[in-house]
């Protein structure tokens, strides 16, 4: 019953988004424009629709810039790259959250600023830059640190382990992830938990790999040593 109400209410959520940009392209306001996009990106969203999403939240961007809306331009990028990363074009929205990281700074919001700046640590791990993840992570660590209770600070700490196993600094990444581990459990925190063991279990094996190398991979690095 559930389930089916909340598919009744999507679909209503769907059409009603769909009819407001109908209405906001007919009156041609470009503010109602701009959030007529949004409500619909974040429609398409939470269908899992990331590539038409992405789409219109371009869109809007362009249209929040031309009306020159600082509000509805930092809604924009901020959901453009949200989207841009359930896309997996991290490279794309590594422009875009370094921008609202230095959105978040002159705001003097150092919770948002630990938000975006995981974000962006997150984001740059994935597209291959550990180093500059490392740096971002560890920042975010230290702001959510003030504040140990929020779960976030669980999440950038791991985003900063996962940046130090990229550079292969394994045992650092270990501890670090340990550490992460112990505020889960502190806070309650089932889903992080498993995922953080999850992550241990694959450092253990790159510490492994290190220390023990097998007769194949000491094979494999003799003929790229020759």
């Amino acid at each position: 019953g559930h389930r089916v109400a909340g598919l009744v209410s999507r679909r209503e959520w769907r059409i009603t988004a769909e009819a407001g940009l109908r209405t906001a392209q007919a009156c041609g306001d470009p503010a109602a424009l701009v959030r007529s996009h949004v409500d619909l990106a974040v429609v398409r969203i939470e269908h899992g629709e990331f590539a038409t999403a992405t789409a219109l939240l371009e869109r809007a961007a362009v249209l929040a810039d031309e009306l020159g809306d600082p509000q509805l331009q930092h809604q924009c990028r901020m959901l453009l790259a949200n989207a841009l990363v359930r896309c997996g074009e991290h490279e794309r929205a590594i422009p875009l959250m370094t921008a609202i990281v230095a959105e978040a700074r002159s705001m003097a919001a150092p919770l948002l600023l630990a938000q975006m700046l995981n974000n962006l640590a997150n984001a740059l791990v994935i597209a291959g830059r550990p180093t500059a993840a490392l740096a971002h992570a560890t920042e975010a660590v230290r702001l959510f640190t003030a504040h140990p209770d929020n779960p976030k600070l669980i999440s950038a700490t791991l985003t900063r382990a996962e940046a130090l196993h990229a550079l292969g600094r394994h045992r650092a990444a270990l501890a670090t992830a340990h550490h992460a581990l112990t505020l889960g459990h502190a806070q309650g925190n089932l889903r992080i938990e498993t995922q953080t063991r999850h992550f241990i279990t694959t450092v253990r094996d790159a510490i492994n790999a290190q220390t023990d190398p097998t007769p194949a991979t000491s094979a494999a690095s003799t003929a790229v040593d020759a």
